[in-house]
C-alpha cells in the first residue's frame, strides 16, 4: 500500500494535463477575476458563471452546496459574498482550496467566480476542473 501511494504521488505531480494556466476571464473581457489568479501550473481551475438570481440567495445556496459536495471546512464571509473551502483528496490526503465570490451584476442577477487549486504538486490530473463542474452542477439542483 505504501509503494502504491508513493507511485500515485509521483504520478500526481509529474503528469501535466493542461499546459496553459487557467487564470483569465472566460467571457473574453479585459477584467480580472475577483479571486486569486491561478499560478502557471495546471493544478488550478477558475470559472465565471452568470446566474440570473439575487446574489444573497446564490451565496446561501453556495455555502450549502460546498458542504454537500464534501468540503472538509467552509468559511463564509456573507458581507463580502465570499466563501472559502478546503477539500481533502481521500487517497493521498492532499488538501485543495476552493474560493468563490458572488458579484452582483445588476437587475438582481449575479456572476459567480469559482477557483479550485491544489496546494502541492504541478498537475492535478483534472481534479480541480472536475470539482468546479461538480459544485456548479450541485448548485443548480439546490
Amino acid at each position: 500500500m505504501q509503494l502504491n501511494s508513493c507511485f500515485l504521488a509521483i504520478l500526481f505531480t509529474m503528469i501535466p494535463v493542461n499546459t496553459a494556466p487557467d487564470s483569465g476571464p472566460l467571457t473574453g473581457s479585459n477584467t480580472t477575476y475577483p479571486v486569486e489568479p491561478c499560478p502557471d501550473t495546471p493544478n488550478c481551475h477558475i470559472e465565471e458563471v452568470a446566474i440570473p438570481e439575487n446574489p444573497a440567495l446564490i451565496f446561501d445556496r453556495l455555502v450549502e452546496c460546498l458542504h454537500q459536495t464534501g468540503a472538509e471546512s467552509v468559511t463564509p464571509e456573507p458581507d463580502e459574498l465570499f466563501v472559502s473551502a478546503v477539500y481533502k483528496i481521500p487517497l493521498l490526503g492532499f488538501r485543495d482550496d476552493v474560493t468563490v465570490r458572488v458579484v452582483p451584476a445588476g437587475n438582481g442577477e449575479s456572476v459567480l467566480f469559482i477557483r479550485s487549486a491544489s496546494r502541492v504538486g504541478h498537475s492535478d490530473l483534472g481534479v480541480n476542473q472536475r470539482r468546479v463542474k461538480r459544485i456548479l452542477r450541485k448548485l443548480k439542483t439546490l
